[in-house]
């Protein structure tokens, strides 16, 4: 008999290889399915999310492109992050060097060493989960979504567009908040 002591559902980009066309694997060939995800998890120990970009056992040829992101695109993204609860999980064996440093100088050198690994997990909802935890961890899966959508785009070759998508974002955030005030007037 198995003990099960996690389960995950998430969203991973599994389409035509066509669709990755900017983006190839180690063996250079395009790739059915992109090595990262957005992912729920349910452990023993409670609910989070998380974001991973070392997935599938897939290897890129290069993460250049990716890490450019992350570095021009830097100040939204740390504010996306923090509106979201999230943190990013700094896993190089030299993690030390980085403790209160921003997350540009990890980007950065992890990019020179060829190191390609982006971790981002939000906080732990602790059992019991009440229904409102619930959805103030949606809510912050919803506001990590535009960096994982980007990451779609990169991989297609389309243009980023996390500014559109947060001032999307913004709308949504306060027509939700305006809708739980009316419900309290």
């Amino acid at each position: 008999m198995n003990n099960y002591t996690s389960c995950e559902a998430g969203l991973g980009a599994k389409r035509s290889s066509y669709l990755w066309r900017k983006v190839l694997t180690k063996e250079n060939k395009q790739p059915n399915i992109l090595p990262f995800s957005l992912t729920y998890c349910l452990d023993d120990e409670g609910l989070y999310f998380y974001f991973s970009t070392f997935r599938y056992g897939i290897e890129l040829n290069s993460y250049k492109k990716f890490y450019k992101f992350q570095i021009s695109k830097y100040h939204i993204i740390e504010n996306l992050i923090t509106e979201a609860n999230a943190k990013l999980l700094k896993t190089t064996d030299d993690y030390r060097q980085f403790l209160f440093l921003p997350n540009k100088e990890y980007f950065d050198y992890m990019n020179q060493h060829g190191i390609w690994d982006i971790t981002y997990t939000s906080k732990k909802l602790i059992y019991p989960i009440a229904s409102k935890e619930i959805v103030s961890l949606i809510t912050d899966f919803v506001c990590f979504y535009p960096i994982y959508a980007n990451y779609l785009r990169i991989s297609c070759g389309s243009e980023t567009i996390l500014e559109n998508q947060i001032s999307k974002l913004k709308k949504w955030l306060i027509e939700n908040l305006d809708n739980k005030l009316d419900l309290l007037n």
